[in-house]
Protein backbone atom coordinates (compact mmCIF):
# COMPACT_ATOMS: atom_id res chain seq x y z
CA UNK A 1 0.00 0.00 0.00
CA UNK A 2 1.73 3.29 -1.03
CA UNK A 3 1.93 5.56 2.08
CA UNK A 4 1.20 9.50 0.72
CA UNK A 5 1.61 10.61 4.18
CA UNK A 6 3.73 9.34 7.60
CA UNK A 7 4.12 10.62 10.84
CA UNK A 8 4.99 7.98 13.11
CA UNK A 9 7.58 7.04 16.45
CA UNK A 10 8.96 3.91 16.50
CA UNK A 11 11.60 3.22 19.64
CA UNK A 12 15.35 1.19 19.88
CA UNK A 13 14.22 -1.02 22.89
CA UNK A 14 16.12 -3.80 25.18
CA UNK A 15 16.55 -7.36 24.25
CA UNK A 16 13.73 -9.38 26.03
CA UNK A 17 13.70 -12.59 23.87
CA UNK A 18 15.50 -14.15 20.67
CA UNK A 19 15.27 -16.53 18.30
CA UNK A 20 17.43 -19.82 18.49
CA UNK A 21 18.54 -19.09 14.93
CA UNK A 22 18.56 -15.61 14.33
CA UNK A 23 15.05 -15.84 12.15
CA UNK A 24 11.69 -15.63 12.93
CA UNK A 25 9.08 -17.13 11.08
CA UNK A 26 5.72 -15.38 10.97
CA UNK A 27 3.03 -17.68 9.48
CA UNK A 28 0.78 -15.25 6.93
CA UNK A 29 -3.20 -15.79 6.07
CA UNK A 30 -4.98 -15.01 2.99
CA UNK A 31 -8.04 -13.10 2.22
CA UNK A 32 -9.70 -12.68 -1.25
CA UNK A 33 -12.37 -10.56 -0.61
CA UNK A 34 -14.61 -8.83 -3.67
CA UNK A 35 -15.38 -5.09 -3.47
CA UNK A 36 -17.06 -2.23 -5.47
CA UNK A 37 -14.19 0.00 -7.51
CA UNK A 38 -16.27 3.07 -8.41
CA UNK A 39 -18.88 4.55 -6.55
CA UNK A 40 -21.46 4.31 -9.57
CA UNK A 41 -20.87 0.56 -9.55
CA UNK A 42 -20.68 -1.76 -12.73
CA UNK A 43 -17.32 -2.74 -11.73
CA UNK A 44 -15.89 -5.61 -9.08
CA UNK A 45 -12.46 -6.25 -8.35
CA UNK A 46 -10.46 -8.20 -5.96
CA UNK A 47 -8.72 -7.55 -3.05
CA UNK A 48 -5.80 -9.27 -1.91
CA UNK A 49 -4.52 -9.43 1.52
CA UNK A 50 -1.69 -11.06 3.37
CA UNK A 51 -2.06 -10.47 7.44
CA UNK A 52 -1.02 -12.05 10.64
CA UNK A 53 -1.85 -12.25 14.39
CA UNK A 54 0.51 -10.30 16.33
CA UNK A 55 -0.69 -9.73 20.08
CA UNK A 56 0.23 -6.38 21.68
CA UNK A 57 0.13 -4.94 25.31
CA UNK A 58 -0.23 -6.87 28.54
CA UNK A 59 -2.44 -9.10 28.98
CA UNK A 60 -2.21 -9.88 24.86
CA UNK A 61 -4.53 -8.43 22.62
CA UNK A 62 -5.03 -9.93 19.40
CA UNK A 63 -4.66 -8.13 16.24
CA UNK A 64 -5.23 -9.27 13.05
CA UNK A 65 -2.40 -6.61 11.12
CA UNK A 66 -1.98 -6.22 7.71
CA UNK A 67 1.69 -6.67 5.78
CA UNK A 68 2.36 -3.75 3.89
CA UNK A 69 5.68 -3.34 2.18
CA UNK A 70 4.77 0.10 1.07
CA UNK A 71 4.79 1.50 4.40
CA UNK A 72 7.33 1.93 7.14
CA UNK A 73 4.98 1.93 10.38
CA UNK A 74 2.97 0.17 13.28
CA UNK A 75 -0.46 1.29 14.40
CA UNK A 76 -3.56 -0.30 15.59
CA UNK A 77 -7.56 0.77 15.54
CA UNK A 78 -7.90 1.92 19.22
CA UNK A 79 -10.30 1.71 21.71
CA UNK A 80 -9.27 5.70 21.88
CA UNK A 81 -11.06 6.34 18.48
CA UNK A 82 -14.38 7.46 19.52
CA UNK A 83 -15.79 9.56 16.54
CA UNK A 84 -18.79 8.45 14.65
CA UNK A 85 -17.10 6.92 11.64
CA UNK A 86 -14.90 4.45 14.18
CA UNK A 87 -18.28 3.29 15.83
CA UNK A 88 -19.62 2.32 12.13
CA UNK A 89 -16.66 0.68 10.93
CA UNK A 90 -14.99 -1.07 13.96
CA UNK A 91 -17.33 -3.75 14.00
CA UNK A 92 -16.03 -6.79 13.61
CA UNK A 93 -12.51 -5.89 14.70
CA UNK A 94 -10.21 -6.15 17.45
CA UNK A 95 -9.92 -2.93 18.61
CA UNK A 96 -6.69 -2.55 20.47
CA UNK A 97 -7.66 -1.21 24.16
CA UNK A 98 -4.76 0.44 25.65
CA UNK A 99 -6.26 1.38 28.55
CA UNK A 100 -6.83 -2.18 30.10
CA UNK A 101 -2.68 -2.94 29.02
CA UNK A 102 -0.54 -2.85 32.49
CA UNK A 103 2.49 -2.27 29.70
CA UNK A 104 1.12 0.71 28.15
CA UNK A 105 2.91 3.52 28.14
CA UNK A 106 1.69 7.04 26.33
CA UNK A 107 4.09 9.07 24.95
CA UNK A 108 1.85 12.34 25.31
CA UNK A 109 -1.16 13.71 23.33
CA UNK A 110 0.38 15.05 20.09
CA UNK A 111 -2.16 14.10 17.20
CA UNK A 112 -0.37 12.60 13.88
CA UNK A 113 -1.88 12.24 10.67
CA UNK A 114 -1.41 9.57 7.95
CA UNK A 115 -3.18 8.58 4.54
CA UNK A 116 -2.69 5.80 2.37
CA UNK A 117 -2.78 5.40 -1.37
CA UNK A 118 -6.46 3.85 -1.07
CA UNK A 119 -8.35 6.51 0.50
CA UNK A 120 -7.59 5.53 4.04
CA UNK A 121 -7.04 8.22 6.02
CA UNK A 122 -6.02 7.62 10.11
CA UNK A 123 -5.33 10.53 13.22
CA UNK A 124 -3.20 8.52 15.91
CA UNK A 125 -1.42 9.23 18.88
CA UNK A 126 1.81 7.38 19.89
CA UNK A 127 2.56 5.19 22.69
CA UNK A 128 4.64 2.21 23.16
CA UNK A 129 4.07 -1.33 24.37
CA UNK A 130 4.73 -4.74 24.11
CA UNK A 131 4.53 -6.26 20.50
CA UNK A 132 4.63 -10.01 20.32
CA UNK A 133 4.83 -11.49 16.97
CA UNK A 134 5.61 -15.28 16.16
CA UNK A 135 6.58 -15.96 20.16
CA UNK A 136 9.10 -13.08 19.86
CA UNK A 137 8.61 -10.21 22.45
CA UNK A 138 9.51 -6.60 21.76
CA UNK A 139 9.45 -4.66 25.18
CA UNK A 140 8.45 -0.91 24.62
CA UNK A 141 7.82 -0.98 20.93
CA UNK A 142 6.34 2.61 19.51
CA UNK A 143 2.98 2.22 17.94
CA UNK A 144 0.07 4.14 16.67
CA UNK A 145 -3.54 4.48 18.88
CA UNK A 146 -6.16 5.88 16.23
CA UNK A 147 -8.05 8.18 17.62
CA UNK A 148 -9.85 9.39 13.95
CA UNK A 149 -10.39 7.49 10.48
CA UNK A 150 -11.74 8.77 7.33
CA UNK A 151 -13.06 6.47 4.58
CA UNK A 152 -11.80 3.39 5.94
CA UNK A 153 -10.51 0.69 3.48
CA UNK A 154 -8.82 -1.46 5.27
CA UNK A 155 -10.44 -4.42 6.71
CA UNK A 156 -8.03 -4.91 9.61
CA UNK A 157 -6.95 -4.35 13.23
CA UNK A 158 -4.41 -2.49 12.20
CA UNK A 159 -0.75 -2.77 9.67
CA UNK A 160 2.45 -4.05 10.72
CA UNK A 161 4.50 -1.61 8.03
CA UNK A 162 7.96 -3.08 6.47
CA UNK A 163 9.32 -0.42 4.35
CA UNK A 164 12.12 1.08 4.04
CA UNK A 165 13.81 2.41 7.06
CA UNK A 166 13.82 6.44 5.88
CA UNK A 167 10.00 6.24 4.98
CA UNK A 168 9.48 7.14 8.90
CA UNK A 169 9.15 10.37 9.85
CA UNK A 170 11.38 11.33 11.33
CA UNK A 171 13.95 9.86 8.91
CA UNK A 172 16.30 8.38 12.12
CA UNK A 173 13.39 6.53 13.32
CA UNK A 174 14.15 2.31 13.08
CA UNK A 175 11.24 0.41 11.26
CA UNK A 176 9.88 -2.58 13.05
CA UNK A 177 12.41 -4.99 10.97
CA UNK A 178 15.56 -2.91 12.12
CA UNK A 179 13.93 -2.85 15.94
CA UNK A 180 14.28 -6.18 16.14
CA UNK A 181 17.67 -6.60 14.55
CA UNK A 182 19.45 -4.00 16.92
CA UNK A 183 17.98 -6.22 19.80
CA UNK A 184 19.40 -9.07 18.63
CA UNK A 185 16.33 -10.86 18.04
CA UNK A 186 17.15 -11.53 14.23
CA UNK A 187 20.64 -11.77 12.64
CA UNK A 188 20.34 -9.49 9.76
CA UNK A 189 18.46 -6.57 9.11
CA UNK A 190 16.54 -7.95 6.40
CA UNK A 191 12.93 -9.80 5.50
CA UNK A 192 11.73 -12.23 3.08
CA UNK A 193 8.23 -12.83 1.60
CA UNK A 194 6.86 -16.02 0.09
CA UNK A 195 3.13 -14.84 -0.75
CA UNK A 196 0.51 -17.49 -2.08
CA UNK A 197 -2.84 -17.20 -3.58
CA UNK A 198 -5.98 -18.43 -2.93
CA UNK A 199 -5.55 -21.39 -5.93
CA UNK A 200 -1.68 -21.93 -4.17
CA UNK A 201 -3.47 -22.79 -0.30
CA UNK A 202 -3.35 -18.81 0.27
CA UNK A 203 -1.63 -17.71 3.28
CA UNK A 204 2.62 -17.98 3.11
CA UNK A 205 5.77 -17.10 5.19
CA UNK A 206 7.16 -13.56 6.09
CA UNK A 207 10.50 -14.59 7.33
CA UNK A 208 12.16 -12.02 9.61
CA UNK A 209 16.16 -11.92 9.63
CA UNK A 210 16.97 -14.60 6.40
CA UNK A 211 16.70 -16.29 3.52
CA UNK A 212 14.26 -19.80 3.69
CA UNK A 213 16.59 -21.86 0.40
CA UNK A 214 14.64 -24.58 1.04
CA UNK A 215 11.71 -22.46 -0.97
CA UNK A 216 13.48 -21.63 -4.08
CA UNK A 217 14.22 -23.05 -7.66
CA UNK A 218 17.40 -21.92 -8.93
CA UNK A 219 19.56 -18.68 -8.58
CA UNK A 220 18.86 -15.45 -6.27
CA UNK A 221 18.85 -12.58 -8.89
CA UNK A 222 19.94 -9.86 -6.12
CA UNK A 223 19.81 -5.63 -7.49
CA UNK A 224 20.36 -2.73 -5.70
CA UNK A 225 17.46 -0.49 -3.76
CA UNK A 226 16.90 2.36 -6.42
CA UNK A 227 15.45 4.24 -3.76
CA UNK A 228 16.07 4.97 0.27
CA UNK A 229 12.47 5.67 0.68
CA UNK A 230 10.62 3.08 -1.13
CA UNK A 231 11.43 -1.03 -1.91
CA UNK A 232 12.01 0.39 -5.47
CA UNK A 233 14.49 -1.73 -7.99
CA UNK A 234 15.40 -0.17 -11.55
CA UNK A 235 14.02 -1.92 -14.54
CA UNK A 236 15.03 -2.31 -17.93
CA UNK A 237 11.66 -2.79 -19.98
CA UNK A 238 8.21 -4.23 -19.64
CA UNK A 239 7.12 -6.62 -22.27
CA UNK A 240 3.81 -8.66 -23.84
CA UNK A 241 4.91 -11.65 -24.98
CA UNK A 242 7.84 -11.04 -27.33
CA UNK A 243 6.72 -7.24 -27.59
CA UNK A 244 8.96 -4.96 -25.84
CA UNK A 245 6.95 -1.52 -24.21
CA UNK A 246 8.98 1.33 -23.41
CA UNK A 247 8.80 2.15 -20.00
CA UNK A 248 7.00 5.09 -18.35
CA UNK A 249 9.71 5.03 -15.40
CA UNK A 250 12.77 3.93 -14.60
CA UNK A 251 11.49 2.51 -11.21
CA UNK A 252 9.18 0.12 -9.82
CA UNK A 253 7.93 0.11 -6.39
CA UNK A 254 7.75 -3.89 -4.66
CA UNK A 255 4.32 -3.37 -2.50
CA UNK A 256 2.28 -6.24 -1.22
CA UNK A 257 -0.28 -3.38 0.02
CA UNK A 258 -1.44 -2.83 -3.28
CA UNK A 259 -3.82 -5.23 -5.25
CA UNK A 260 -2.71 -4.16 -8.70
CA UNK A 261 0.14 -3.42 -11.08
CA UNK A 262 0.29 0.68 -11.42
CA UNK A 263 1.81 2.24 -14.69
CA UNK A 264 1.55 5.46 -17.04
CA UNK A 265 -1.35 6.00 -18.80
CA UNK A 266 0.66 5.61 -22.44
CA UNK A 267 2.38 2.17 -21.04
CA UNK A 268 -1.06 1.12 -19.76
CA UNK A 269 -2.41 1.66 -23.52
CA UNK A 270 0.76 -0.18 -24.83
CA UNK A 271 0.68 -3.30 -23.22
CA UNK A 272 -3.63 -3.75 -23.25
CA UNK A 273 -3.05 -3.17 -27.28
CA UNK A 274 -1.02 -6.31 -27.29
CA UNK A 275 -3.56 -8.04 -25.26
CA UNK A 276 -5.87 -9.65 -27.63
CA UNK A 277 -9.91 -8.29 -26.65
CA UNK A 278 -8.67 -5.69 -23.91
CA UNK A 279 -10.52 -2.04 -24.26
CA UNK A 280 -11.34 0.72 -21.45
CA UNK A 281 -13.90 0.80 -19.66
CA UNK A 282 -15.94 3.98 -19.57
CA UNK A 283 -14.97 4.26 -15.82
CA UNK A 284 -11.63 4.58 -17.09
CA UNK A 285 -10.27 1.03 -16.33
CA UNK A 286 -9.00 -1.48 -18.62
CA UNK A 287 -10.84 -4.54 -18.72
CA UNK A 288 -10.00 -7.81 -20.26
CA UNK A 289 -11.72 -11.10 -21.55
CA UNK A 290 -11.63 -13.15 -18.22
CA UNK A 291 -10.68 -16.03 -20.14
CA UNK A 292 -6.87 -14.86 -21.69
CA UNK A 293 -5.46 -17.72 -23.44
CA UNK A 294 -2.11 -19.26 -21.27
CA UNK A 295 0.16 -17.86 -23.70
CA UNK A 296 -0.28 -14.14 -22.96
CA UNK A 297 1.66 -12.84 -20.02
CA UNK A 298 3.54 -9.50 -19.35
CA UNK A 299 7.10 -9.50 -17.85
CA UNK A 300 9.27 -6.97 -16.19
CA UNK A 301 12.88 -7.03 -16.84
CA UNK A 302 14.81 -6.94 -13.30
CA UNK A 303 18.07 -7.77 -13.27
CA UNK A 304 19.07 -8.74 -17.17
CA UNK A 305 15.90 -11.53 -16.09
CA UNK A 306 12.14 -11.06 -17.34
CA UNK A 307 9.90 -12.01 -14.10
CA UNK A 308 6.98 -13.13 -16.04
CA UNK A 309 2.85 -11.96 -14.98
CA UNK A 310 0.87 -14.71 -16.25
CA UNK A 311 -2.59 -14.94 -18.14
CA UNK A 312 -4.26 -16.38 -15.30
CA UNK A 313 -3.46 -13.22 -12.83
CA UNK A 314 -3.79 -10.41 -15.19
CA UNK A 315 -7.32 -10.21 -14.63
CA UNK A 316 -8.98 -9.92 -11.40
CA UNK A 317 -12.99 -9.27 -10.77
CA UNK A 318 -15.99 -9.15 -13.41
CA UNK A 319 -17.54 -6.28 -14.57
CA UNK A 320 -21.17 -5.83 -14.50
CA UNK A 321 -23.36 -5.71 -17.58
CA UNK A 322 -20.13 -6.95 -20.00
CA UNK A 323 -20.47 -10.40 -20.24
CA UNK A 324 -17.04 -12.42 -19.87
CA UNK A 325 -14.60 -9.27 -19.52
CA UNK A 326 -12.83 -9.27 -16.24
CA UNK A 327 -11.13 -6.06 -15.10
CA UNK A 328 -7.47 -5.87 -15.76
CA UNK A 329 -4.75 -6.08 -13.24
CA UNK A 330 -2.32 -3.43 -14.60
CA UNK A 331 -4.37 -0.28 -13.90
CA UNK A 332 -3.01 3.53 -14.60
CA UNK A 333 -1.61 6.07 -11.94
CA UNK A 334 0.25 8.91 -12.96
CA UNK A 335 3.17 8.41 -10.56
CA UNK A 336 7.16 8.92 -11.10
CA UNK A 337 7.75 4.78 -10.65
CA UNK A 338 5.64 1.85 -11.55
CA UNK A 339 3.92 -0.15 -8.44
CA UNK A 340 4.03 -4.14 -8.97
CA UNK A 341 1.80 -5.21 -6.17
CA UNK A 342 0.17 -8.83 -5.66
CA UNK A 343 -0.08 -10.03 -9.28
CA UNK A 344 3.61 -10.00 -9.20
CA UNK A 345 4.55 -10.86 -5.78
CA UNK A 346 2.64 -13.39 -5.24
CA UNK A 347 4.40 -15.28 -8.21
CA UNK A 348 8.07 -15.05 -6.93
CA UNK A 349 10.26 -15.43 -3.38
CA UNK A 350 11.52 -11.98 -2.26
CA UNK A 351 14.05 -10.59 -0.16
CA UNK A 352 13.86 -7.11 1.01
CA UNK A 353 17.72 -6.49 2.33
CA UNK A 354 17.96 -3.32 4.05
CA UNK A 355 21.56 -3.90 5.57
CA UNK A 356 22.92 -4.88 1.95
CA UNK A 357 20.52 -1.92 0.50
CA UNK A 358 19.19 -4.67 -1.93
CA UNK A 359 16.27 -7.14 -3.56
CA UNK A 360 16.56 -10.33 -4.43
CA UNK A 361 13.90 -12.40 -6.61
CA UNK A 362 13.91 -16.13 -7.17
CA UNK A 363 11.21 -18.39 -8.83
CA UNK A 364 9.62 -20.67 -6.00
CA UNK A 365 10.10 -24.39 -6.34
CA UNK A 366 7.11 -25.76 -7.79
Amino acid sequence: MKLVVVILLLSIVPIISASPHGVISLPLKYTKRSIEKRDQGNLHTFKHDWWAEVSLGTPPQKSNMLIDTGSSNVWAYSKSCGTDECFLNFKGTNRFNQFISTSFEPAGNRVFDMTYGGGTGIAYQIGSDIVEIAGIRIDKQQIGTTTNLVNRQIDFDGIVGLGRDKNTNPSFLATPTATMFKQKLIKSNMFSLDLKSFADGGGGELLFGGIDYSKIEGDLVCVPTASDDEWSVEYTTICVGSVDIKRSAPEAVLDTGSDSIYTSCGTAEAIYNEIPGSRLHKTGDWIVPCELPDHVYVAYEIGNVKWRIPAKDLVTGPVAGVEDYCIGAIQVDELPFDILGAPFLKQYYTVFDSENQKICLAKKKQ
